[in-house]
This record gives structure tokens, C-alpha cells and sequence, in this order.
């Protein structure tokens, strides 16, 4: 490498430590990290960074990053607005740790109503994801009596289900009628691990 390139890894390293990654984290972001394009620098990252921390102050962004890159190309905007429609059903803090854990909530669905950053105009809604896997939890739980509350406290625990279980939607069957077991083993165990947090509310 050369001095330049050193230099920016450095920069950039001390940048993801900041925003909440460890060595092998930081490490691991200054390989994965945008080398063209408009985030190629080191500082046009951390001015990103920065305005999203004071979106998202609760968040550790290098986390995010880990997960989707992609958080850094959606607009401020974009994630503010998947942050307000959150808050329709969590409260702020809950909210930004869905975000956090989940960052295709911003990065996959439009909130709002808006568009903009990586995703299609035609992408699916934030709303129209979170109401359907509501209604799938309560399908495939066979508890459609469940409370809205137990149900909210459900994704809030696993918040990748609003991104993989609405997909899986059939047409032709209700929610009720479906085996849990036709699903991928990964997400069985996450609907699982919703259902035991459901109930256990």
C-alpha cells in the first residue's frame, strides 16, 4: 500500500471505531468501505456518519454499516422518515435498535410514502411489511386473538421477520393454513424465537 492509501485506512479505521465498532469490526469495515465513488474518502464517511448520528444518536452506525452497507448511500431524509414511521408503533429507542439490527428496514422499504437512495420507487412499503408480518405472527402462531402489543413486542425482538416473512405471503392460503416447517430453518427459529417473546408478554 501506499502512504495515501495507509494513511486513509487509518482515517478510516478511527472513524468506525468512533461510531461503535470494535478492532475486528473496524478492521473489517476498512476493507468492506466504499474505494469509489462518492464515499470513496475517508472524511465524506464520517460527515455521513455524522449526520446520521444525530438521526440515529442511539445507533452504533458501524454495526449498521456491517450489516448494509448501503445505509450510507440512503438519504437522510430517507432514514429519518423510516424512523418516524417506526415510532407509529415503538417508542424512539426501540425503533433505532430495530434499525440498527435490521438496517434493510431503511435501506429495502420505503417509509412514508418517499423514495430515494439504493431502493426502487416501486419497492414495498415500511407499513404494508410490518402490518403483513403482523398478521403472519398471528396466523402462524394460531393465536389471531393475540394483542397488537404482544404482536409489536414480537418484531421488536426480531425485526428481520417485517424484511422475510411477508415475501412468503400465498395467495391461495391464509396465514392460519400455513407449516411452519415449509419455511427456511433460519427463519422457523426466528419466528420461534418471536412466538416464546410473544407469549411470554
Amino acid at each position: 500500500r501506499s502512504s495515501v492509501e495507509e494513511e486513509a485506512s487509518e482515517m478510516l479505521y478511527s472513524i468506525w471505531l468512533k461510531h461503535g465498532a470494535n478492532e475486528v469490526q473496524a478492521s473489517r469495515l476498512v476493507e468492506e468501505s466504499p474505494k469509489e465513488g462518492r464515499y470513496a474518502s475517508p472524511r465524506r464517511i464520517e460527515r455521513k456518519l455524522v449526520r446520521l448520528s444525530r438521526i440515529l444518536p442511539a445507533c452504533k452506525l458501524a454495526v449498521m454499516a456491517l450489516a448494509d452497507m448501503r445505509i450510507l448511500y440512503q438519504p437522510s431524509s430517507a432514514i429519518l422518515a423510516t424512523l418516524i414511521e417506526l415510532m407509529k408503533w415503538f417508542d424512539a429507542d426501540t425503533a433505532m435498535a430495530m434499525m440498527q439490527e435490521e438496517p434493510r428496514l431503511a435501506t429495502e422499504l420505503r417509509a412514508g410514502g418517499g423514495s430515494g437512495g439504493d431502493y426502487d420507487s416501486g419497492a414495498p412499503t415500511l407499513e404494508a411489511m410490518v402490518l403483513e408480518t403482523c398478521e403472519a405472527l398471528r396466523g402462524i402462531g394460531g393465536s389471531a386473538a393475540a394483542s397488537d402489543a404482544a404482536v409489536f413486542f414480537a418484531l421488536s425482538e426480531e425485526p428481520s421477520l417485517i424484511i422475510k416473512l411477508p415475501p412468503l405471503r400465498d395467495s391461495c392460503l391464509s396465514w392460519r393454513s400455513r407449516d411452519i416447517a415449509e419455511f427456511p430453518m433460519d427463519l422457523q427459529n426466528s419466528i420461534a424465537w418471536a412466538m416464546r417473546m410473544k407469549h411470554a408478554t
